[in-house]
């Protein structure tokens, strides 16, 4: 028992470190947006999840908010890909809501017992991601961004726009965090 949980711990610690430079800016997105002082960006939204209550325009429109309200550096939401210097284009791949929140706070005992006790109602969405350079058509940058909430009441139709918000959030933080080295 103990030696499963020890593996586990290591296994854990090994992943976090390895995917966590993968996750930051990449040099090349960074050296970007120093070349461009204003970029016209186009962001494409699809839903592939299987849940058709999932609201692909309204999360573009939200992430086209984010990004027009950016002050470190200057974004000019555009129509058409054929327009912009950079695109965004995003694929909601999962969209899971239940009513009990699943046991995932695993930092020990006495966590996941209080995780395991509370029932709240749960929303998770993740967006395969990525920025392309439309001069090069290259990916400057990809992931798969998660956003999750947990909240005692929260009815899965009003779940989508809690979900959106948060998730909003995740991708512009994952998109503009600086690479601080390139340990592996």
């Amino acid at each position: 028992m103990v030696r499963t949980f020890v593996a586990a711990a290591v296994v854990s610690a090994a992943l976090f470190c390895t995917a966590l430079p993968a996750s930051a800016a990449t040099a090349e997105f960074q050296d970007f947006l120093k070349e461009n002082p204003t970029v016209k960006i186009c962001v494409e939204i699809k839903n592939s999840s299987g849940d058709e209550k999932v609201d692909a325009n309204m999360l573009k429109k939200l992430i086209e908010e984010a990004f027009a309200s950016r002050k470190s550096h200057n974004f000019i939401v555009v129509p058409a890909a054929s327009e912009a210097d950079l695109i965004l284009r995003g694929d909601v791949t999962e969209y899971v809501w239940t009513e009990n929140d699943p046991i995932d706070q695993v930092w020990g005992a006495g966590a996941a017992a209080m995780d395991a006790a509370m029932v709240e109602d749960y929303a998770r969405i993740h967006v395969q991601s990525e920025l392309i350079s439309t001069k090069h058509n290259r990916v400057l940058w990809s992931d798969r961004v998660k956003a999750t909430q947990t909240q005692k009441s929260m009815p899965k139709e009003a779940s989508y726009e809690i979900v959106y918000q948060r998730f909003v959030k995740a991708i512009m933080i994952e998109i503009f965090r600086k690479r601080t080295t390139d340990r592996i």
